[in-house]
This record gives C-alpha cells, structure tokens and sequence, in this order.
C-alpha cells in the first residue's frame, strides 16, 4: 500500500506602514512552502509488515522582521525512516535532516529600548535572533503497546 500526501502554501505581500518607513514586497513567511510525504507498506509475512516513509519539506526565502534586517535563505530538509511493525510493537530506524541542511530555520527581530534615553521609544536599537537546523541525526526508535 502507497500513501502520498502534500501541502503548498503561497503567501503574497503588498505592503505594510511603518512609523517614518513604508515595508513593501517582504513578509516574515515564505512566498512559497510546502511538503510532501510518502509511505510504502508491505507484508512481510502473516504476523510481520514493513515501511518506508520519507518526507520533504520546503520553506521559501523570508525576512526575520519589518524593517528587512535580515534575510533566510530558502531551504529542502528531507526526512526519512524505514520499520518493521507487528500488533503492539514497532521497529524504526529514522534520519532527520538527511542533508545536513545549514540554512536558518528561522528568526525574529527586536528592538533593545534599553539603550535609549528616549522616551519616545526610539527603533534604532535593532537585533536579531535566529534559529539554526537541528544537526543530521539518526536513531533506532522501539515502541510496545500494551
């Protein structure tokens, strides 16, 4: 048995007022993101099946905040496992981040207003924070129900 499944999103931006600045054609989300999975299933024999599943995800070029401080790069991350199940207990080998993808996984803006003697909350003071991958990982996962 095949099992397929996907999403696409498209986020559109036109414009967006800022005190003493006018932000146009960025967004802190993606234009474009989507995934897509799919799952093998076969029998093995009467008491034993098997899977393979893998899944794809995809997150378009964003801004970490309003003022464009920051740009994320587009980025793939594939994920992948492989199991052996029977009622009540699982086998699986996984990998996540199958690539070793690099790119930010995401970020946001802030403004330190403890900088400023201003008491009309001056927005010079900027930073941002990002939010790297998780790092490819693999493992064993063993699950019982009972």
């Amino acid at each position: 048995m095949a099992q397929r499944r996907g999403q696409v999103h498209n986020r559109e931006f036109s414009h967006f007022e800022w005190p003493r600045k006018r932000v146009a054609g960025h967004s802190r989300f993606p234009e474009w993101s989507g995934s897509l999975s799919a799952t093998y299933t076969d029998e093995i024999n009467a008491v034993w099946s098997w899977y393979v599943r893998g899944d794809l995800t995809y997150m378009g070029e964003a801004v970490a905040g309003e003022t464009n401080l920051a740009v994320l790069d587009s980025y793939n991350l594939v994920n992948g496992r492989v199991g052996f199940e029977k009622e009540g207990m699982r086998l699986e080998l996984y990998v996540k981040n199958l690539f070793d993808e690099d790119a930010w996984r995401s970020g946001t803006e802030f403004t330190d207003f403890s900088l400023t003697p201003d008491p009309f909350f001056c927005f010079c003071n900027n930073g941002v924070i990002l939010l790297p991958q998780d790092k490819r990982s693999f493992g064993l996962r063993a699950t019982y129900e009972f």
